[in-house]
This record gives structure tokens, C-alpha cells and sequence, in this order.
């Protein structure tokens, strides 16, 4: 019979991978504990291992340790006292996966695709088609899961967009959480939703990620978000919704402010202005914003028009492109025309693609007459002011009640009256202010004016029909049936 004893076997982690070429020192147990080291060795790439000694009355009873990465022995095999009578002993052995951690999935993934697709950028050309089916074959070929490889293939791809800022493994961990792989919906995901995924896919082993690394990551994707979102064309026209900000002429770090706050606005606009005012955006770059905000919606988003009004012409308050005539189109197609140098081209660059028609200047009527309405909607008592003061030929037939029933609807306008809607007499009473300017002996006569004004106001289409009725006399309904 041999002298000499061997004890071989596999060794397997927890998570079920081989352990591959760790430590192995077998000892002999004596009486109180004692321990002999009998010999040194390692595991293969398989997790083999194989240990001889020479048999002695002193080694009945073995134990089997290995070594972690802070040079500490650790025992993974019970006592052993039956020892095989042959020249071998098998004993297979499970490590504790704190011994050795699994990489992230991620790390996994990535190693076993490299030898086939060489440099991992390569992985954003993957496809699967008639023609040619990479995810089949990297399946095959390294046994992990096709949509597994099609996620990493994705974010390979996105990755490589500079504008999105984020590394193939933050977007591979977003994924697996069930975030959005297409860009733009990705950029509508809050910060929230972004922290809430990157933890759990952390803890879950998929990304090797640290707290500090999932903070940081979480101010890369704001920063991804926000430009993301902001280069998207606003509704009904080219310019981007960072066009228009950056037109307000507003400092980098107050249209940043800004857009992170709108971008996750949910409420209403006095609510968004408050939330405004909390990040630090100071009043006057706040009734900046608010002024952009009118302009824009008159102007259909149109980044040099807002530019032109406010640049150009001066423009501080929308209520003023009521002095200046923007009630009518004909007001809103010289401008144009002027911003286009007269170019045909130009023109229709400057017309929102919400205006279709087959020639250029039926789509630049039709959007002047949107932009003029809408300053009519919007101002509707100070167009009507405004109509009457240029009065010179008393088409409305007001007479001498002309002045002061200008300076009363003026006066109202400022303080909120809203021609058509709201009653002149309990408003007049609630705010005597408005009387400020006129005569005594007016008072009376400008109030009359003002609900001729707004009768005809009422019964009438437009202002130009309003006008119309009232130079022919006809200020109510009831004068109607005897004029037919």
C-alpha cells in the first residue's frame, strides 16, 4: 500500500461559477484543535484541485482552508475524519461568494463578448435580420441571453451620442431596470425614477456603480435631460424650445435655473413662477421670462419674431403691440417681409409649418391673421381703445364722449376690465380710480360710451363689423328689427 494519500475535488462558488485559481492548504486536526498544514495549493480555471501527503497515525482528520484578499485563512470544509481506505479522498467543496465576489453583470457580459465582437464600440452595429443575425450568434457562442446582449447593444449605441453624456454601463443598468432605451423618452424619465433604477440594479450586481457614482451620474443625466428636452422644436415651428429661452437674453445660469424648473413643472403658471423665484431667478429675469412666454405664444414659437419684437422694436410689455397697430395683419406682414429682406426664401423659412398652403403668401395670410387674432383675444379692450382713439372721423359716432370714454376704457383696461365680459357699472364703483382724467361733468358720458361699446361688442363677430354697425347708428340689438 501507497505512503502517500491525495484528496482532490471541485471547488464551486455560491453563485454557481467555478472557483477558479484560489488557494488551497490542507491541514491535519489533532487532539484540542491542533492543525498541521500538510501541503499548498491552487485551483485550476475549472475550480480542480488536488492535494498529497504521506499518511501518518497524525492525519486522520483533515480540513480544508483557502485564503481571502486580506492574506486571512478561511475554513470551507468541515472536519474531515473518514478518510477514504483508497489512495484518494473526493471532496467537492461550495465557497462562500464573499470569498471572490461575482463581477457585475455588466463587467460578465462585456468579457464574454469581447473575443467576438473585438472592441465593445463595435457591439452599436449588431443586428438581427434576414441577412444577418449577430444577437443570434453572440447567444450561441457565449450563452447569454439575446435580449441581455440586444440592451448592452443598445446602450453601446446611445453611449456614443455625445449629447447624452452617460457611460455604456449606466445606460446598460437603466435598461435592465426597464427604462426607456429610445433617447427622447429616456430624457422625459425624472431624476427620481433614475435614482430609484441605478440603486436597484446596483444592489441587484447588474453595474458596479458606488453611492458617490450613482450621485454623479444622477447630475449627468439632469444635465442629459434638460438639453435633451430643450432642443425639441416647440409646438407649431422650427425653433427649439432652447432657441426661444436663450432669445430672452438672459444670463446661462438663469436660463439653466429656468429650464429645470419648467422642464418638471406639473402645475399651474403662478405656481411655475413661484417655483422660479425659489431656485434664485431674480424678479427682473422673471417678468423677462413671463414676457418671452406672451410673445412666444403670439409670435407661434417663432424664435426671430420674439427676437425682432423685442430687440428691434423695443418692445417691453405685449400689451404695447396694441399701440402699435399688431391688432391688424397687414401690421404683421410688413414686418415680416422686412425680417425676410423681401426673399421669397426667406419668407417662407419664417413661417411656422403649422401654415400650409401651396403658395407662399397664403400661408403668410394665413399666419398673419392668426397672429393679429390672437393680439385681439388677448387685448381685446385695448384694441377697441385703441380703435377709438384714432377715431378722427367718428366712425363709432361717440361725439364729444369720444376723449373721455377713451381715457375710461384705457384707465379700466389697466386695472383688468375686459370689454364684453365684464359689467361697467359695478366696476367703475369698485374702482374709482379709473375716473382719474375726466371731468366731473364727463363722468356720465364716459360711462355711456363704454356700455354703447360694450353692447355693440357683444352682438358683433369682429371689430371691424362692430366698427361697421356703430358708424350706421346701430348701437343695440332691438334697433335691429326696425332697420329691416
Amino acid at each position: 500500500m501507497s505512503n502517500e494519500h491525495r484528496v482532490e475535488g471541485h471547488i464551486f462558488y455560491e453563485y454557481g461559477l467555478p472557483a477558479a485559481c484560489i488557494p488551497v492548504l490542507l491541514y491535519s486536526r489533532g487532539f484540542g484543535g491542533v492543525k498541521t498544514l500538510l501541503g499548498k495549493g491552487k485551483t485550476d480555471d475549472q475550480g480542480f484541485y488536488e492535494m498529497s501527503y504521506g499518511i501518518s497515525d497524525k492525519t486522520s482528520s483533515l480540513e480544508i482552508r483557502t485564503v481571502d484578499v486580506t492574506g486571512k485563512e478561511i475554513p470551507f470544509s468541515r472536519i474531515i475524519h473518514d478518510l477514504d481506505k483508497g489512495e484518494k479522498t473526493q471532496v467537492n467543496l461550495v465557497a462562500p461568494a464573499a470569498l471572490r465576489p461575482l463581477a457585475a453583470e455588466y463587467q460578465r457580459l462585456t468579457a464574454d463578448l469581447k473575443p467576438h465582437v473585438g472592441e465593445i464600440k463595435k457591439l452599436a452595429g449588431a443586428k438581427e435580420n434576414a441577412e444577418c443575425q449577430d444577437l443570434t450568434m453572440l447567444n450561441r457562442a457565449t450563452g447569454w441571453d439575446a435580449r441581455l446582449i440586444a440592451l448592452a447593444s443598445n446602450s453601446v449605441r446611445l453611449s456614443a451620442d455625445a449629447e447624452v453624456g452617460l457611460s455604456q454601463e449606466v445606460l446598460y443598468g437603466m435598461f435592465r431596470a426597464g427604462l426607456p432605451s429610445d433617447k427622447m423618452q429616456l430624457a422625459q424619465v425624472s431624476e427620481k425614477t433614475v435614482d430609484q433604477a441605478l440603486t436597484k440594479v446596483k444592489e441587484a450586481g447588474i453595474v458596479d456603480l458606488s453611492d458617490r457614482q450613482v450621485v454623479e451620474v444622477k447630475k449627468q443625466f439632469g444635465t442629459f435631460s434638460r438639453n435633451t428636452r430643450l432642443a425639441v422644436p416647440a409646438p407649431g415651428y422650427s425653433s427649439t424650445y432652447g432657441e426661444l429661452l436663450k432669445a430672452t437674453g438672459l444670463k446661462e445660469d438663469a436660463r439653466t435655473k429656468f429650464a429645470s424648473v419648467y422642464l418638471k413643472h406639473r402645475g399651474d403658471a403662478a405656481q411655475l413662477w413661484e417655483k422660479a423665484a425659489e431656485v434664485g431667478i431674480a424678479h427682473k429675469d422673471i417678468q423677462t421670462l413671463k414676457r418671452q412666454g406672451k410673445l412666444a405664444f403670439l409670435t407661434h414659437n417663432s424664435e426671430a419674431m420674439t427676437i425682432r419684437l423685442q430687440r428691434d422694436m423695443g418692445i417691453n410689455d405685449p400689451v404695447e403691440l396694441v399701440g402699435q397697430y399688431f391688432y391688424q395683419p397687414e401690421k404683421w406682414e410688413a414686418e415680416i417681409r422686412k425680417l425676410a429682406d423681401n426673399d421669397e426664401q426667406k419668407l417662407n423659412a419664417l413661417i411656422p409649418p403649422a401654415y400650409e398652403a401651396e403658395k407662399v403668401e397664403d400661408r403668410l395670410s394665413a399666419y398673419t391673421e392668426d397672429m393679429a387674432r390672437k393680439v385681439r383675444l388677448s387685448y381685446p379692450t385695448q384694441v377697441v381703445g385703441h380703435m377709438v382713439e384714432q377715431d378722427d372721423a367718428d366712425e363709432f359716432k361717440l361725439g364729444i364722449a369720444r376723449s373721455a370714454t377713451t381715457t375710461l376704457l384705457n384707465n379700466a383696461a389697466v386695472r383688468g376690465f375686459r370689454l364684453g365680459q365684464t359689467p361697467v357699472e359695478s366696476f367703475v364703483r369698485d374702482h374709482p380710480e379709473v375716473l382719474n382724467g375726466i371731468g366731473a361733468n364727463e363722468v356720465e358720458t364716459a360711462k355711456q360710451g363704454m356700455k354703447t361699446l360694450q353692447r355693440v361688442y357683444q352682438i358683433t363677430p369682429s371689430n371691424e363689423a362692430m366698427l361697421t354697425l356703430m358708424s350706421l347708428g346701430l348701437d343695440s340689438a332691438q334697433q335691429f328689427p326696425s332697420r329691416l
